[in-house]
């Protein structure tokens, strides 16, 4: 019986997709705490919890930082995606060669 193949990453793809995770979320709150400047003229809030942060403050910078970080991480992690692919042989026109 043949082994079935694992979609599981290796440990090295699994430190390099953390400390890409990490590189975008510290990217992203370095370029959202620019524009946050250059928009409202005052620091972004260090900790939303703080009560002498206005509620519309703390909301609207928390949807900006999670937006930010999230698309900063789907650009890492699709990345290095092409990178796996492109080192182990993969490329996309074989893959979608193969569902036709």
């Amino acid at each position: 019986m043949a082994k079935a193949e694992s979609n599981s990453p290796s440990p090295g793809q699994r430190v390099l997709v953390i400390a890409g995770s990490l590189a975008a979320a510290a990217a992203a709150k370095k370029v959202v705490s620019i524009g946050w400047i250059a928009a409202t003229g005052r620091k972004p809030p260090e900790d939303t919890t703080d009560p002498k942060v206005r509620n519309s403050e703390a909301i609207v910078f928390a949807m900006v930082i999670a937006a930010a970080t999230g698309a900063a991480r789907a650009v890492i992690l699709r990345r290095l995606t092409a990178i796996e692919q492109s080192l182990s042989g993969v490329n996309e026109s074989d893959d979608d060669q193969a569902k036709v």
